[in-house]
């Protein structure tokens, strides 16, 4: 259902407006604590649509294409954490509002929050967004056993980096 309105989003934006677009847009995570194992992570395939016109933007990353530096950290966080088999997919859905700031829905394991945070937007033949914000595991139902989360900041630093190219 969420791959159905990913579609008609992007089929909407398309229609409307000048389109710019990336597939391998880079989203990270950071929940490291300082003196232990970094807890961080990239993915560099996360989709991105914006419509300069309407300045609609959606974003959806693959859970799966988050890479660690340790093996066993990934699989834990896909089997385990994000239970990546039944919730593959996080969406963003918003507004780039007067070219400083981001606001919309980030929705993670079925579960949707608003987001606000102050963005660097850059326009020359590419775009570019870039910005961070801060979530928190338990607002998404990420559940974290203690023995873990003594290991790892209560806040999340999620930041992204979009380098978005033009559509016809």
């Amino acid at each position: 259902m969420r791959t159905l309105f990913y579609l008609l989003l992007c089929f909407s934006i398309s229609a409307f407006g000048q389109r710019y677009s990336t597939n391998t847009g880079t989203t990270k995570f950071e929940a490291s604590l300082p003196t232990l194992i970094p807890v961080k992570a990239n993915n560099n395939a996360s989709k991105v649509i914006f419509d300069v016109t309407t300045e609609e933007i959606a974003i959806l990353v693959y859970i799966i294409d988050f890479e660690f530096k340790i093996p066993l950290m990934q699989e834990h966080f896909n089997e385990n954490y994000m239970e990546t088999e039944s919730y593959p997919k996080a969406f963003f859905q918003g507004r780039i509002i007067d070219h400083n700031t981001i606001k919309g829905v980030l929705t993670i394991k079925g579960i949707s929050k608003n987001i606000e945070t102050p963005i660097t937007f850059l326009k020359n033949e590419t775009i570019d967004l870039l910005g961070t914000f801060k979530i928190h595991s338990e607002d998404f139902n990420i559940k974290v056993p203690k023995i873990i989360s003594r290991k790892m900041a209560e806040e999340i630093t999620v930041s992204f980096n979009y380098s978005l190219q033009p559509k016809n």
